[in-house]
């Protein structure tokens, strides 16, 4: 017997049946709704803040970004004008966030993350009442609110086209 024939297995002329899988679309919708999506591996933080100092630090730092974002749109986005404004050194920033697109990945999460915290429950209410005016304004009343109040994702929501790190946030959790 050659070692051409050892190492590789004979065919034996069987298929294997083909599965079907569930389009992509059904796939993220059966996702709950606690379940924070998966991130793309080049926009993960390098490391999640564990102690109260360091969350705190990340914190400003996406608040920090968020300001920019409303001040002078996305593109004033930068990592030396967000550790500027966040009062934090840009290694510091560096430590938490590989670059740009990842903190703007972060602060979509975020702030989508915080959209969901004040709608879901509202909604549920909502949901129940009997007509439909009233359930119009259950739905835009707080809707209206969160983008007032969560700084930054009204420009986030509007910047998102043509951006794939923030499309990509906002159709995980549509």
């Amino acid at each position: 017997m050659s070692e051409a024939s050892l190492s590789t297995p004979a065919r034996t002329g069987t298929r294997r049946k083909a599965t079907k899988r569930a389009p992509a679309a059904r796939q993220a919708t059966e996702r709950p709704l606690t379940e924070p999506p998966p991130t793309p591996a080049h926009l993960a933080p390098r490391r999640a803040p564990t102690q109260a100092r360091s969350k705190e630090r990340v914190a400003r730092i996406l608040d920090a970004a968020a300001a920019l974002l409303e001040e002078a749109g996305i593109e004033a986005v930068t990592t030396n004008a967000v550790a500027r404004r966040a009062d934090v050194p840009v290694g510091t920033l560096y430590q938490f966030f590989p670059h740009r697109d990842a903190v703007l990945h972060a602060l979509a999460t975020d702030r989508i993350d915080r959209l969901h915290a004040a709608l879901v429950p509202l909604l549920a209410q909502a949901a129940a009442e009997p007509s439909v005016p009233r359930l119009v304004r259950g739905v835009l009343t707080p809707l209206r609110h969160a983008y007032a109040t969560i700084p930054g994702l009204a420009v986030l929501v509007g910047s998102s086209a043509g951006h794939p790190q923030l499309e990509a946030v906002y159709a995980a959790n549509n």
